[in-house]
Parts: structure tokens; C-alpha cells; sequence
């Protein structure tokens, strides 16, 4: 792709036409991608004659400023003083006032001394496993594997999702990942070189973060707000798909639907009975032990869903319906 390199202040980008659907260009460097779009610049000539200046427009809410951190940026000087970093330039160059809106966010821990495997996916509880079967395979849940090794494995969808995955695999096949090993793993004494690690990493989109509240932080649609509830977030995300302690005869037989009585016979696993062992077992070791993000313990988010129109309507014909009750029996209600 042709670019040209260009200074901001004392910062190197290159500045080519981008890819990212509804913006012009884009600037990027080894930190950031920074994509723009353009606006157009209206004066008096551009009116009708006698137009009233003091209207209300209303204009569609779309960003015109894109903002992408590179993960090892993000690795090396931490998210705050990445967002830092971008606010500065943005104000330098740019603009001085703005609404500030997250469309995207990862929250993510590596752990050692657990090798994840296919039959953890009988040990996650997960809101879906509460009403369907937890043997059967649900459409979003995805496996990964390299060869015949097994690599990791993800569930929920885009705007909610979380993912566990071999970390040390990923590094090997993708070196330029490798810097996480710089900047954060070798920095832990108690990190082993000759053992993998293993990622579980959150996603939350804002079409899903619109939705939320948390007492604390309020309705999760501005900047700060989902800044302040990363605690909470990384609350709902390790409560929504939990890792619970199962034996690994239990999940062996939850992966194959069936067991051995007394006599050694095979019978088949009954959907209670599936349902009351998972709902009974306890929370696993090591989710809990990466239940505290950076020492805080977030609170419960509660998920805001809007009223359909058909709901507005049964309201309104209850209120007809009590009224003309009320007006049957007691007349005049004034």
C-alpha cells in the first residue's frame, strides 16, 4: 500500500488511504492506527436566505476519529498512558473539544500451571448451559487447534465473548507477538520458560456495553464510565463463563453421554442430572484466583434491555382498560 510518512509534533506516522470502512485516511505507526474522516466545513454562503441559525439540527452521532492501540504499545506503557499519549496529540492537532466513545475493548490475563484441554469445555458453566444441554455443541462456541495439538476454544459472540487460548503456541506461529514475553512475562518471578501459557481474554463491543450498568459507574456508554468499570467487566465476563471443579472421570462422562453403573453396564446421562452436577459443583481453583483485576473486586453489572413496541402497547391498552373500569364504577374521576 503506498503512503507518505508525516510528522504530528514530534511523531512519525505514515499516512495512507485507509481501509477502515467510512473513514478517508489513516495514520499509523508502531503504536497507534489513527483513522479520520472527512467533515465538511459549512459557512453563511452555504444557507438559504432568512435560515434561523438558533435551529436545533439533528445530525447522525458518527465518529470522526477512529482510534486503534497496538497491543504491544498497550503491553509497554499501560493502557492509561496510552490514552494519555492519544488525548495530547488529538488536542495538538486536531480538536479541543469531543465526545469520547469505546466501540471495542479486550481485557486479558496469562496464567501458568494449567494446560487447558478439550474436555474443559464440560467445566465452563455458562448461561446457555442452564437451559440446553451442556453436551450439546452451541453455534458459537468455537475449537482451535494446530495439527493435532489443541490450541484453545471461545464462547458468546462478538459484542460478548471470551476466549482461552495456548498463548506460547500463537507466539511461535506469530514471532512479532512475541514482545508480551518482554514486557510482562519475564518480569513475573515466577514465570517458566519451559512451560506454555495460556490466555483468557474478555471482548466486549459497544453494542453490548450500551446495555450495561453497574451501581457504581452507571450506564456504561461513556469513556470514563468504561474505563472505571474494568473491574466489573472482568467480574461479569469470569461469571458468565465460569470454570468449575469437575473430576475428569465427570467430564469424561459428560463429553460421551454416558456412565457405568455398579455392574459396569453403560447407561446414559440424564439431562438433570448433568444439569444438577454442573449447577452444584464449585467454582475452579483458578478462577479464582484471577477473580481480582489489578487487586479490585468489581461489582455486579446488570444488563438493560429496552421495551419492545408491543410491550408500549400492552401498557397503554392496561391504562385504557383500568381507567374505563375505574370511570365504570366511580364515575367522575376529576
Amino acid at each position: 500500500m503506498r503512503f507518505v510518512n508525516h510528522y504530528l509534533g514530534g511523531d512519525r506516522f505514515r499516512v495512507m488511504a485507509t481501509t477502515v470502512k467510512g473513514f478517508s485516511i489513516t495514520l499509523e505507526n508502531q503504536d497507534v492506527s489513527i483513522s479520520l474522516k472527512s467533515v465538511s466545513q459549512k459557512n453563511e454562503k452555504d444557507y438559504p436566505e432568512n435560515y434561523d441559525f438558533n435551529t436545533t439540527v439533528e445530525t447522525q452521532k458518527q465518529p470522526v476519529i477512529r482510534v486503534e492501540f497496538r497491543a504491544s504499545f498497550l503491553a509497554r506503557i499501560g493502557h492509561k498512558n496510552a490514552i494519555d499519549y492519544v488525548l495530547r496529540l488529538v488536542n495538538r492537532e486536531f480538536f479541543t473539544s469531543y465526545l469520547i466513545k469505546i466501540s471495542e475493548i479486550h481485557l486479558a490475563t496469562d496464567v501458568q500451571g494449567y494446560n487447558f484441554h478439550e474436555l474443559d469445555r464440560q467445566r465452563f458453566r455458562t448461561r446457555k448451559s442452564t437451559t440446553k444441554l451442556h453436551e450439546e455443541r452451541n453455534e458459537t462456541d468455537s475449537f482451535y487447534f494446530r495439527g493435532k495439538k489443541f490450541t484453545g476454544f471461545s464462547y458468546g459472540q462478538g459484542d460478548d465473548m471470551i476466549r482461552v487460548y495456548n498463548k506460547t503456541v500463537e507466539i511461535t506461529k506469530n514471532p512479532d507477538k512475541a514482545f508480551i514475553k518482554m514486557f510482562a512475562w519475564e518480569k513475573n518471578p515466577n514465570y517458566n520458560p519451559d512451560k506454555e501459557v495460556w490466555r483468557i481474554e474478555a471482548q466486549y463491543r459497544r453494542a453490548k456495553l450500551k446495555t450495561m450498568y453497574d451501581d457504581k459507574n452507571g450506564l456504561l456508554d461513556g469513556f470514563e464510565n468504561v474505563l472505571e468499570a474494568i473491574p466489573s467487566l472482568w467480574k461479569r465476563a469470569l461469571d458468565s463463563f465460569t470454570l468449575i471443579d469437575l473430576t475428569e472421570e465427570i467430564a469424561l462422562e459428560h463429553f460421551l453421554g454416558w456412565s457405568r453403573n455398579a455392574l459396569g453396564y453403560k447407561e446414559p446421562l440424564l439431562t438433570d442430572t448433568v444439569r444438577h452436577r454442573i449447577h452444584r459443583a464449585d467454582v475452579h481453583p483458578l478462577w479464582v484466583a484471577i477473580s481480582s483485576w489489578n487487586f479490585s473486586i468489581g461489582s455486579t453489572i446488570k444488563i438493560l434491555t429496552a421495551p419492545i413496541t408491543g410491550a408500549f402497547q400492552w401498557v397503554s391498552n392496561s391504562i385504557k382498560s383500568l381507567l374505563s373500569t375505574l370511570l365504570k364504577y366511580s364515575g367522575d374521576l376529576s
